[in-house]
This record gives structure tokens, sequence and C-alpha cells, in this order.
């Protein structure tokens, strides 16, 4: 008993000795060596048992982040114990004596390692660049869009960052496109519709933006133009596609586009009919949302071909093309209105029709000869032609009683066709205005030019330049307008018959 006693007096004593140390540092992240505050810092006995805890902030002297101090205040083991989430723990070892009962420690930077996480059912894959700027020329990587299978050029243009597609016209960052291009050459030029609506996406590889000299001038501001470029494996071969479709109430759909290109030579041609007021635009998420909805009833008629051929020295290159459509649209139309008044209320019927008919021609052809390097010879040939008729009848009726009507317009019919003798007397005034027009254009166009390049003279150069237009145009406009007022004994009704050529 004795000894027990003995033994425990000088451990003792030596517990109870008293030290005043001050352990300084800043915790750091291993890789970056940023400061990391709110880290958790945690002074434990060699038996785990906490002694204090404090979390790291900034340095009162330099305002470094990470900074932490811990008070000791007897002798012993220690651990220190530094945590934060999405780190790994660390622990220190501390081992303070007696011998030095007053001191500040420096541990200088604590790194602190991130924790690592391992990803389950994670598909790495590469992401391909949509687009680049290689000098003047924007490059589009057409791999890069997800497309729905069966798309067409329009849906990957629509979806060109800097792009837009509205009405068969493509701006690109506020610019409009003068032309469209395949593998550098025009494609049914002034009618880029017939390659957006039946160029497959799949067999593009890269669209390229860049301004072109004007092919008129070469002073003229120079054009912006979008050149599709096909895959390799679609460099020559044949390409068609046919869509066929009816309903009911006579509604009817036909495609066929065709195309043959090889190394010099590219013939296209197309045909499309339709009458149910197709704006052939559809979403990119299955949806179908015309770009512009029509009015009345649409029977739309086109057929065109394109064609584009060269020798194997590229000094001779004819190309052109040429498109036909015809449009019949009828839009009509039937209204009452109640006009609410003190002496009794008036009631109102209107009927109109309206019915347009248009034929458009467009040809074009270019014939480029180079046969020497510094003389070239290009011929142009442009003809348009397009005929329009327009009938339109507008007749309106009011009455001091509400009409007896089957259906909408009834009153209107039984007035104007029949002379419904019941209606004339209920009928407070009437009017008719019918409207015909028929205009028709022509225009042809034909521009030669010669150009010369004399070496001697320091490559300066001459150029002939030829043009010669021919437009005729005509416009017949006849109107027939007939005011009746059924209320006022006497009055005379205004009656006008016009003509105009």
């Amino acid at each position: 008993m004795s000894m027990f006693i003995g033994l425990s007096i000088p451990l003792l004593a030596q517990k109870n000795k008293q030290i005043n140390v001050q352990i300084i540092g800043e915790v750091v992240e291993e890789i970056t060596y940023n400061y990391l505050n709110d880290v958790g810092v945690s002074l434990l006995k060699s038996d785990s048992t906490v002694v204090s805890k404090l979390t790291t902030g900034i340095n009162p002297i330099n305002n470094n982040g990470g900074f932490f101090v811990v008070h000791i205040a007897e002798a012993g083991n220690y651990i220190l114990k530094f945590s934060k989430k999405g780190y790994e723990d660390k622990y220190v070892n501390i081992n303070l004596k007696e011998k030095n009962p007053t001191t500040n420690v420096d541990f200088g930077n604590v790194l602190l390692v991130r924790k690592a996480y391992l990803l389950k059912g994670v598909n790495v894959r590469a992401t391909k660049i949509k687009m680049v700027m290689k000098n003047d020329t924007l490059i589009y990587n057409a791999d890069a869009f997800q497309l729905a299978e069966g798309s067409m050029l329009d849906a990957l243009i629509s979806q060109l960052p800097g792009a837009e597609l509205k009405d068969g016209q493509i701006k690109v960052n506020g610019r409009f496109i003068q032309s469209l291009l395949v593998n550098g050459k025009d494609f049914f030029k002034g009618n880029p519709k017939v390659a957006l609506q039946n160029l497959p996406a799949y067999t593009v590889n890269k669209i390229k933006v860049y301004e072109r000299e004007n092919e008129r001038r070469k002073t003229d501001p120079k054009d912006l133009v979008m050149d599709v470029n096909l895959k390799k494996q679609y460099s020559r071969g044949l390409i068609a596609n046919a869509e066929a479709a009816g309903g009911t109430d006579e509604r009817y759909v036909e495609r066929l586009f065709g195309m043959y290109y090889g190394d010099r030579t590219r013939i296209a041609a197309y045909s499309s009919m339709d009458n149910i007021n197709d704006a052939k635009t559809p979403g990119m998420n299955g949806e179908w949302s015309p770009q512009e909805a029509q009015n009345g009833r649409n029977k739309m008629k086109m057929s065109g071909m394109q064609w584009n051929t060269g020798d194997s020295k590229h000094l001779f290159n004819f190309e052109g093309n040429v498109n036909v459509s015809r449009q019949n649209q009828d839009v009509r139309s039937k209204s009452s209105t109640v006009n609410f008044l003190q002496d009794g209320n008036t009631y109102g019927r209107l009927s109109t029709s309206q019915c347009v008919n248009n034929v458009d021609m467009n040809y074009y052809s270019h014939i480029n000869y180079n046969p020497v390097k510094n003389i070239t010879f290009i011929f142009n040939t442009k003809m348009q032609y397009k005929h329009e008729r327009l009938n339109n009848n507008q007749r309106s009726a009011t009455f001091n009683r509400e009409p007896i009507e089957n259906d909408r317009g009834a009153a209107i019919d039984s007035l104007f066709l029949y002379h419904s003798q019941t209606l004339s007397r209920e009928m407070i005034n009437q009017y008719e205005n019918e409207f015909l027009n028929k205009m028709h254009t022509f225009h042809l166009e034909n521009m030669l030019l010669a150009s010369f390049v004399v070496k001697k003279l320091n490559d300066l150069n001459f150029t002939i330049y030829h043009m010669l237009n021919d437009d005729n145009n005509g416009n017949y406009e006849y109107s027939h307008y007939d005011l009746h007022d059924g209320q006022v004994e006497g009055f005379n009704n205004i009656y006008r018959n016009r003509y105009t050529e």
C-alpha cells in the first residue's frame, strides 16, 4: 500500500506542471495553396479526449485567411485534428515538455487534401466544337448538332449559333445571306428553300459563312454567302426523296426531289404541290409549328431544275436554274354585329371574299470562260415573269331588325342574290364593292463582262461591262361600287364603275 502511494506522488506532480504555449498556423489547400476558412481545429489528448475546439479565420496582422491559434496550458502529448467538408481529415502529433513553459510554436502552412469520390455509372463523351473562326470565315461543324432522324438542311441551320431562318431567308449575326452554295457552287440561285427543304442534314460536313466579291462589280460591297460542304462519301452519287399524302375534303400534299452530283456535274430537279396551307417548317422537338399561318385555302404548285457543269481544267463553267410556281388563295369571311342605340338597335351583316391567282417563273444562267490565265469572260442571263389576278368582293347591309337566318351570312345572300322583299323593308342601307386587278411583269437582263490583266503594266486590270435590260409591265383595274339607302325616300343610289389601264 505504501509503495503505490509513493509512485503516485511524482506522477501527480508532473501532471500539474503549468505551461503557456501558443501554436500558430494557417490552413491552405494542398494544390492551389488557397487559404481555407471555417476549418475545424480540435486539440485532443493522446487518449482522444477533446481539450478545445476552434475554427480558422482571418489573421488580424496580415489579413490572411485560414489562421488559427491554439492555447495549451499543461505539458504533455497532444493531437491537433483539422477537418473540413470535402477534405481529408489531418492529424498532427505534439509533444510539449515543461522545460519550455512559455513559447510560441509557428506551424506554418497546414495542407489539406481534397477527398476523392468514385462516380457510379458515368459515361464520358468527347465534346465536339460547334463553331470556329478561321481568318474571315465562320465554320460550323454539322456533326456537333443533335438533330432528329430524317432532318433536312433547314433544321440544321436553325440550330447554328447566330443564325436565323425565316420564310426561306437566312440571317447570320444580323446579316442576310445573299447566296446559298453547295460545295462552293450556287444551288437554285434566288430560291434557297429548295436546298433547305430537300437536302438531308446527315450529308453535311461543314457550313462556312464568308464574304465574296460581287460577281457584277468588284467595287460593290461584298456579298455574305453560306457554303454547305458535303461529306466526302456524298461528294458524288444520287439523292432522292418523295412524300405523298391525302386526306378528307380533297386535301393532298406531294413532294419529289432528286439530285445527281459528281466531280464536275450536278443536276437537281424538284416538284411540290399541296392545298393544306403548309409552311414547311417542322419544329425541333417533334411539334409542327408553321412560321407564318396563312389565311383561307391555299393551293401551291412548284417545280424547278438546277444544273452546274464544267471541264476538268476549270476553264469553263455553266450553271443555272429555272423555277415555276403557281398559287391560288381563296379567303372568305362572314360576320354579324349589333349596334346598341337609344332609338333602337341596328344589326349588321358583312361578307367578304378574296381570290388571288399568282404565276411566277424565274430563269437564271451563268457562263464563265477562262481561255487563258489572265482573260475572263462572264455571261449572265436572268429572266422573271409574274402574273397576278386579284378578285375582291365585299357586301354589307344594316337592318333595323335582326334578320332570321339558318346560317351565318344567309341574310346577305338573300338580299343581294335573291332580292328578298322582306329584308328590303327591314334594310337601313346596303352596299356592294367589287374589285378586279390583273397585273403582269416581265424582266429580262443580260450581262456580259470581259476582264483582261496586263502583266507588263503591273497587273493592270481592264474590264468591259455591258448590261441589257428589257421590262414589260401591265396593270389593269376594274371596280364596281353600289350604295343604296332604304330609309331615305327619294335617295339616289351611288353607283360607280371604274376601269383603269
